[in-house]
Parts: C-alpha cells; sequence; structure tokens
C-alpha cells in the first residue's frame, strides 16, 4: 500500500474548540481515504480550516498544531516555510462563498490541454523543463543565502553576546544588546573609517577600568594655611638687629638667665609702701638697688621683650599650622589620579619638613634675642643652609594637591558621562575590530541574494513564456459544457449555466446573470465546480490530498444522492481523501463505498484503505473541547445511528459518570426518541410534543424528559454552555426513564436493541435499565 502523506494531527492546542487535544497511542492513523464524523459543534469546521491552512501553505498562529506528514512533524507555524507538502485541495461553505460567490468576481477558468500542435507542444516541454531547472538553481541559490544568513545572523548574535557580557553592569545600556544592535553599528561604522575607533591595548585598559569604576564621593580642597615665611623672616631679621637702650648692669647683661630671673622676681617685691626684704635670701633690699634694677629693665626692654614675645607667638602659630595640616587619603581618589596625588603628597612632606626647619630657626633667633636685647644680633647666621623659600614650594605643591583633587570632583560630577563614553568607545573598539569578518558574511550574502534575484528573474520569465504558449494550446470552453451537463442531471434543470466570460465563467439564469440563488443552487454549483477543477491540468489528482467538509448542506435527499456519485467518481484516484460530515445518510453512503474497496476486510486496521474517525466535544475546565477519536463499532457497523444513540443513552443510564460526561447526553437523547417516535407514530411530524401526547406512560415523566430535552437538546449542535449545568445532574435518572419509555411502547424493541448490545433482555428491566 501506497504511504498516505499526512498520517495524523499529533497536537491542536490552544485552536478554538480543540484545547489540549494529542493524538491518542491506541487510535490508528489516517489511511488513503478517511470518513470523519461529528455533529455541528463538534469541531468539524475547525478541522477543515487546518486542512485549508496547508492548502494555502498559511502559518497557523493561533495555539499549537503540530502535524505528521511523509513521518516528520510539521509544525503549524511553519507551514509557510515547510518543505515537502503535499499538494491539498479543500472543499468548504466558506471557501465556496468566498470564492465562487465572491461579488462581482468571475469563477476561475478551468483548463484543458487542447488540439495545439506538436511543435508547440514540443517547445512547451522543453521550457517547462527548463523552468524545473532554474527552480531547482533558486532552490539552491535561496538555500546558499539562507545558510549565508543564517552564519550572519550566528556572527552578529555572538559578537553581540561578547560585547554584552562585557558591558553589563546595573542600569548600563548594554544590558539588552543583541545582534540587532550590533549589526546598526556595524552599519554605522561602515559608512566611515571605521579604523579610527581601534584603540591599543593601553587605552582599552584605561577604558574597561573607567567602565568598571563606582562614583565617588566628593573630596574637599586642603586649605592654605602656609604662612607668609618672607614677611616673618623680614620681621625677625628686624628685631635681631635692634638693641635697647637703658643703664646697664653689666653682671646682668652677661647673665641672660639670671637677668630674667631677677626681672620675673622684682615684680614680685612692691616697694611703694617702704623697706622691702628679699624673699629669697631675707635681707633688706635697699631702695638704692631697686633703683638701679628698675633702671636697668625700663618701660623700652619691657617694650622689646614683650615684642619678641608675640614675634616668637605668630612663629609658635605657623608651626601649628603646618602641624595641623590635613590632607584626603590617596584611596578616596580615582586610582587613574591617586598615583600622581600620591607622589605630589610626598613632596609636600618634605616642603613642610624644610618650612618646620626654619620656622624652628626663627624660633630659636628670638629666644636669642630675647636673651641678648641689648646685642644687635644677625638672623643668616641661625638660618644659614636654610631653604628660605619653602612656604613658596609648599603653597605651589598645595595647589598641584587641590588640583588633582578638583579633577577628583569634576570626575564625579561627570562620572556616568565618563562611564558611557568608557563603554561606547569599548564597544565601537570591538565592532571595528570584527568589521572585516563581517563585511566579508555581508558580501558573501549580498552575492546569494543577487543569485537568487537572477533565478527570480529567469523562472518569471520563462513562466511568462509558458504561459503565452499554453494559452496556444488549452481552452476552457470544454469543461464549461461538461460543468452545464453536470448541473442539468445533477438539479434536474437547465436555467442555470455557466458561460464564458474573458478568463473565468459567470452563472447565468435563462441567458441572464444570475440572482438570489438558493442555497440548494449554490450548494449544487460550488460542489461541481470544485470536483471539475480537480480535473485542471495545474492539478495531478493522483498525488494530490482532497479534503471535502459537508458538501451536501441544504441538498435534498436526490441531490444528496447525486453528490455522492460525482464525488466518488472525481476523487477515487487521489492520494489521500478526508471527508467530513454531520449527516448521518451522507456518512451512510461512503461508509458504504469505503467498506467495498479491496483490502476493507483485512483484519488489521493498517492495511485497510479506508479509515473511520469520529469528532466527540467534552466539557472540560476551560469551557467545551473536542477530540478526534475512533468511530464506534456501532456507526461504523450499523445502517444509521439509531443503534449508536441507543447504546450511548443506554450506557450513561446504568454507570456513574462524571458531569463533563452529561454535556452531549440531551442532544443525543432527543436524536434517540425523535427517531423512535417517528417510526412508532409516522403521520404525526412537526413538534416532538405532539407525539408525546399519543405516548402512554406516565405523565410526570413524560413532562420531566420534555424539560430535559428542550432545555439541554440544541437540534442539530451538541448544547451550549448558556443553561444551567446543575440541571444536567439530572441526566442520569431522565435517561433511565427515556429507556422506560422506549419499553413500555415497544418492548420486544427494546428486548432486540439490548441484544445488539451484546446483553440480555434481563439486563434492561425496569430497575436497571
Amino acid at each position: 500500500m501506497k504511504q498516505v502523506p499526512i498520517t495524523r494531527i499529533s497536537r491542536i492546542k490552544g485552536h478554538r474548540i480543540f484545547r489540549e487535544f494529542s493524538w491518542p497511542v491506541d487510535l490508528h492513523e489516517f489511511g488513503r481515504f478517511n470518513l470523519i464524523f461529528g455533529w455541528n459543534g463538534s469541531g468539524k469546521s475547525t478541522l477543515a480550516g487546518l486542512f485549508q491552512s496547508l492548502e494555502k501553505r498559511a502559518a497557523i498562529t493561533e495555539g499549537s498544531i503540530e502535524f505528521t506528514i511523509n513521518g516528520n512533524a510539521v509544525a503549524g507555524s511553519t507551514l509557510s516555510t515547510a518543505a515537502g507538502l503535499p499538494v491539498v485541495r479543500v472543499f468548504t461553505r466558506d471557501g465556496v462563498n468566498a470564492s465562487v460567490f465572491a461579488a462581482g468576481s468571475p469563477l476561475a477558468p478551468i483548463y484543458y490541454f487542447g488540439e495545439g500542435n506538436v511543435e508547440n507542444e514540443k517547445r512547451l516541454d522543453e521550457l517547462k523543463a527548463e523552468r524545473t531547472k532554474t527552480e531547482v538553481e533558486h532552490a539552491n541559490a535561496q538555500r546558499g543565502k539562507q545558510s549565508k544568513d543564517k552564519e550572519l545572523e550566528q556572527f552578529c548574535t555572538d559578537q553581540a553576546k561578547s560585547i554584552k557580557d562585557l558591558l553589563t553592569a546595573p542600569g548600563s545600556p548594554y544590558n539588552n544588546y543583541d545582534r540587532r544592535a550590533f549589526r546598526t553599528k556595524c552599519d554605522a561604522l561602515n559608512k566611515g573609517d571605521y579604523s579610527s575607533k581601534l584603540l591599543s591595548d593601553e587605552e582599552k585598559s584605561r577604558l574597561m577600568h573607567q567602565k568598571g569604576a563606582q562614583a565617588k564621593p566628593k573630596v574637599e580642597l586642603i586649605a592654605d594655611v602656609m604662612p607668609r615665611l618672607a614677611d616673618l623672616t623680614h620681621d625677625i631679621r628686624v628685631l635681631l638687629r635692634k638693641t635697647v637702650i637703658s643703664q646697664v648692669i653689666d653682671c646682668l647683661v652677661s647673665l641672660p638667665k639670671v637677668a630674667a630671673w631677677v626681672q620675673e622676681g622684682l615684680a614680685l617685691h612692691p616697694h611703694d609702701a617702704g623697706p622691702v626684704d628679699c624673699q629669697f635670701c631675707g635681707n633688706a633690699l635697699s631702695p638704692e638697688r631697686i633703683q638701679a634694677l628698675e633702671a636697668h629693665f625700663n618701660d623700652q626692654y619691657n617694650s622689646f621683650i614683650q615684642e619678641l614675645d608675640k614675634t616668637n607667638s605668630r612663629v609658635e602659630a605657623a608651626l601649628r599650622s603646618v602641624n595641623s595640616t590635613q590632607f584626603p587619603d590617596p584611596a578616596k581618589l580615582y586610582d587613574h589620579l591617586a598615583p600622581s596625588y600620591q607622589g605630589t603628597q610626598g613632596m609636600w612632606n618634605k616642603s613642610l619638613d624644610r618650612l618646620r626647619d626654619i620656622l624652628s630657626s626663627l624660633g630659636s633667633a628670638l629666644m636669642a634675642k630675647r636673651d641678648k636685647p641689648f646685642e644687635s644680633l644677625d638672623l643668616d647666621s641661625f638660618i644659614v643652609g636654610k631653604d628660605s623659600d619653602a612656604d613658596k614650594a609648599s603653597r605651589e605643591q598645595l595647589g598641584r594637591l587641590n588640583r588633582f583633587i578638583e579633577q577628583h570632583n569634576q570626575h564625579t560630577q561627570d562620572f556616568q558621562r565618563t562611564v558611557d563614553s568608557a563603554r561606547k568607545g569599548l564597544e565601537e573598539c570591538f565592532v571595528a575590530e570584527a568589521m572585516t569578518r563581517f563585511k566579508g558574511i555581508l558580501t558573501a550574502t549580498q552575492n546569494e541574494e543577487a543569485r537568487v534575484r537572477s533565478a527570480d528573474e529567469k523562472v518569471r520569465q520563462l513562466k511568462q513564456q509558458i504561459s503565452t504558449l499554453e494559452r496556444t494550446l488549452i481552452e476552457h470552453l470544454t469543461p464549461a459544457d461538461e460543468l452545464n451537463a453536470e448541473l442539468r442531471s445533477f438539479l434536474g434543470r437547465a436555467d442555470i449555466t455557466l458561460a464564458v466570460k474573458d478568463t473565468g465563467y459567470t452563472i447565468t439564469r435563462q441567458g441572464q446573470p444570475a440572482s438570489n440563488l438558493s442555497e440548494g443552487e449554490k450548494t449544487a454549483i460550488a460542489f461541481l465546480y470544485f470536483l471539475k477543477s480537480l480535473q485542471d491540468k495545474s492539478i495531478k489528482i493522483e498525488e494530490s490530498v482532497v479534503v471535502i467538509d459537508d458538501p451536501i448542506s441544504s441538498l435534498d435527499s436526490n441531490a444528496l444522492f447525486s453528490a455522492f456519485g460525482y464525488m466518488k467518481m472525481r476523487t477515487k484516484d487521489v492520494r489521500q481523501l478526508f471527508i467530513l460530515t454531520h449527516s448521518f445518510s451522507f456518512f451512510g453512503q461512503v461508509k458504504n463505498w469505503f467498506h467495498h474497496m479491496k483490502n476493507q476486510k483485512k483484519p488489521e486496521v493498517t492495511k485497510r484503505p479506508a479509515r473511520f474517525f469520529m469528532l466527540t466535544r467534552n466539557l472540560s475546565p476551560a469551557g467545551p473541547a473536542s477530540c478526534i477519536t475512533a468511530l464506534p463499532k456501532l456507526l461504523e457497523e450499523h445502517e444509521s445511528d439509531y443503534h449508536y444513540l441507543f447504546k450511548r443513552i443506554h450506557e450513561a443510564a446504568n454507570h456513574e459518570g462524571e458531569l463533563d460526561d452529561a454535556y452531549p447526553l440531551p442532544n443525543l437523547a432527543r436524536r434517540l426518541v425523535e427517531t423512535f417516535l417517528t417510526f412508532r407514530y409516522p403521520s404525526v411530524t412537526g413538534d416532538l410534543v405532539k407525539k408525546f401526547d399519543l405516548v402512554s406512560f406516565d405523565e410526570g415523566k413524560k413532562v420531566r424528559i420534555l424539560r430535559f430535552l428542550n432545555v439541554f437538546s440544541h437540534d442539530k449542535q451538541i448544547g451550549a454552555a448558556e443553561h444551567d449545568v446543575s440541571l444536567l445532574a439530572e441526566a442520569k435518572p431522565v435517561l433511565v426513564q427515556v429507556l422506560e419509555l422506549i419499553k413500555a411502547e415497544d418492548e420486544r424493541h427494546f428486548e432486540q436493541m439490548i441484544l445488539c448490545l451484546g446483553n440480555s433482555p434481563a439486563d434492561g428491566g425496569e430497575d436497571d435499565v
């Protein structure tokens, strides 16, 4: 048996009514011929829509879909680009309304090959062979382009990752750096001299340090408390040269310490009140001695000593200022400033040492002068070899230190700009380093693009030549005549025809453009047109997959048989066929056709050409959910759905189930009851209530059954969820009463149905129906 293209729809999740469907492990795969039965609302249109996406090569964006095609998994999201997909033709009512009956648009023509001439046909074959060869070249070029595109994309991704890893930091604009950002920067640098963005190792190291640095607090400037050494030296030099004029006591001049002791003691011996005794020796101090001492220590002397002491205080204050000078720890400055700052600080410390030295010498000179106020002293003898300009050197170094601190503070103020600039410089450097490789791959990609465009143009020209030549060889008049003959046979009248118009067909009624077509007429035209289109020259039916979704809508029973006949004739040679229907009559026709196929009776399902499936709809936590299941044996083996309906109701009435299981039961029960009462009372048509009036059964139970069927069943649909689902809990007792009603009306029939289920009649008694 030839392998079929589509073996299963492995997964349908989050797509319309299919919420969490995965192909069951015990479900046979699709065969060459497939019949899928399901009531309205069970997901047939959704399933047909998936096949339409295959037909149109349109990506499915809703949910997650996966087909198994030719043994390979094909995601629904990749249908627009996937290779190796089969040719699919789909018939749906939506598709019919969109194409066949689109306002103002003629039907597309169906072409047959005409007689033509041998020379043109030979040339046509040559052009087609050349087109095939060119299409192969185009495919190869496309693959080459895809390969280069992928290589370029991967290169940009790798480079972007390296830059991102290097420059990622809290708040960094490079935290989301990707291949698009890298490609944009490459394009920007490629417009100029990108070599100017290259950096030396030293520059890269510096920027690496800057981009990873953290902002530091600002640092206060060092206060300038340096003494004005020149002024102080000048004042002391003057003082040392100055002498005191007084009646000198020689021994006190030669003994400065004694003189100082005597001067201090003189103040401790007041003599205004009379004779004074010496506090040291106890002898009386004569007035003459006191007068001599006072003459030695006169006002000029005292004033001079005070001036010396005041100047010495200036020297001591200067020393304290120098010694108390505080400067910031180099660690508080940025790393690129700290070394220079620290070097200048060392030089400043040496200048301060020299400054302390000369200040100490100045202090010593003042103390010497205090001891010898009556002599002129030379300052140079005290400061010889000293740095009299130490204060200037210290002040210059202080200025340099403060400039480093100012740079530090400015760097803190401009820190983010500095970091951003460092990051940008590094990015541009690494992009510039990658430009040679980038341009090489880009050039190769552009060359492949040129090959694709050239092949595209060549294919376009060949198609144009082929189309021109085909127009001389093909015609679409014959298909129109055949369609009209089939319409006459199908409808039983000849008033509606397809007329050739320009390059297509228009629908006419008695020679005039047709309007107000009935639904049955639309269905007939659309379905016959679809089946006829399968004979178009562009389609190889033996290699095609055909999907037909409920082609008998709005058709009467006679038209139904005609539709089936035409469908069977036109699709028997397809590579794979899917038929979806909710009509049990049409289902029965197709099932009977499939059952009589060669090898269909083989015990192994995998060796049978035809397979049977059913769409079921249950209530899930997220709402109604559809599944693809195997067709129940009662539906497959019996000519009507009555056996299946009876089996489902009997099972539900005799087994405990979940609330979800009760969801389709009202509709199934209604169909069962309507079918049963139609055979029981064939003369009564229409309302179910009228038929119930003829049934001899408990009136209370009849009311309960009718209420359950009318509220929860929805005629041809399985049911909606707008009613109070708590009432579905009544399902089991009501279904028991439905079976009791059938048994009461026709006990023999009831017993025979029980036997069909494989049970004895006793299994369906009053207590356990």
